[in-house]
């Protein structure tokens, strides 16, 4: 006989099961991040929202016009403070890669931060950086990237 459902019900905290093949795991929320050149943060900003289904995390951020004065020019641009720490170093083009005739620009999640890359050629990855960007009054910044979480 069959029954029909409203959908999957999941507790409000996690059971984890033994067994690798059991979903026991969905959560949805948001988060507070930050932008940060390595060494000075800007923000937090409230934008975030998040879904994890066991160990995929799928983040959606968003914030635009923001003063980027107080960042130094050589410092590293990164988005800290994602909701779940990554298995490892993860590259992703979901959304988070753009590419130039002459530049790629890519992104990764390592942890918690999201960093922003860019590259001419195989040997020349190094992260982005403000002085990069030119000398905006003000940036935006946005994205949506998929992740395996630890």
């Amino acid at each position: 006989r069959l029954q029909i459902v409203d959908g999957i019900g999941f507790p409000p905290v996690q059971v984890a099961s033994s067994d690798a093949n059991t979903l026991d795991d969905y959560e949805e929320g948001s988060f507070s991040f930050t932008i940060t050149d390595g060494t000075t943060s800007i923000g937090p900003y409230p934008n975030g929202i998040y879904i994890k289904v066991g160990k995929i995390v799928t983040v959606q951020f968003a914030i635009y016009s923001i003063s980027v004065s107080s960042l130094n020019n050589s410092g590293q641009l990164r988005i800290n403070g994602f909701p779940f720490s990554s298995q490892t170093e993860h590259t992703y083009s979901n959304g988070g890669a753009w590419f130039g005739s002459t530049t790629n620009y890519f992104a990764t999640i390592n942890g918690t931060t999201l960093a922003y890359w860019r590259s001419s050629t195989n040997s020349d990855v190094v992260l982005v950086n403000k002085t990069d960007l030119g000398t905006p009054s003000s940036m935006s910044f946005y994205g949506a990237y998929t992740y395996i979480s630890s």
